[in-house]
């Protein structure tokens, strides 16, 4: 398997850094499978296969064609129309294995979770809004057009220092 491994490398002009970005491994793994120090898990054939549409039979044992077969199912076109990663393949694989109620009761949580999310955010701006500067003192007090001025501008400078925390984070 390391030739094939290296074979398919060569082949696409790749370097191993370059290769292993593609599969999302480090360049001395791809090291260690070239030089047949060690042997790809399965995932990793597997990835090996769908990222360079290459025969999963002709990466393990050399038989057959080197090419991939065309796409047995509606998810393998789509995996190769749109690159999913490895990731994305089993998350839509697992999804669609689910029953119409099931996948209803994820999107229901997605949208539950995503909600409680916005809530969050609301109360926490609103939180940050409510603890803006407030004169403290009763309408009673006289204050000198000076002093009200000072006021308003520290109100504001307080305004603009929650406000900058809140685009910060």
């Amino acid at each position: 398997m390391k030739n094939r491994i290296k074979k398919i490398r060569k082949e696409l002009d790749l370097t191993q850094q370059e290769f292993a970005d593609r599969l999302g491994v480090k360049r001395n793994t791809i090291s260690t499978y070239e030089s047949g120090r060690s042997v790809p898990i399965d995932a990793v054939i597997s990835l090996i296969c769908r990222e360079f549409k290459i025969n999963e039979e002709w990466l393990r044992t050399g038989k057959g064609q080197k090419e991939q077969p065309e796409p047995k199912s509606e998810l393998d076109k789509l995996a190769e129309k749109y690159n999913m990663s490895h990731d994305e393949y089993i998350f839509l694989e697992m999804y669609f294995k689910k029953k119409r109620s099931e996948r209803d009761a994820i999107f229901q949580f997605l949208r539950d979770t995503f909600s409680a999310i916005n809530a969050d955010e609301a109360a926490t701006k609103e939180t940050e809004t409510s603890a803006t500067y407030q004169p403290s003192y009763n309408s009673s007090e006289e204050l000198s057009d000076e002093e009200v001025l000072r006021r308003y501008h520290k109100g504001l400078e307080l305004e603009r220092q929650v406000e900058e925390k809140s685009e910060a984070s």
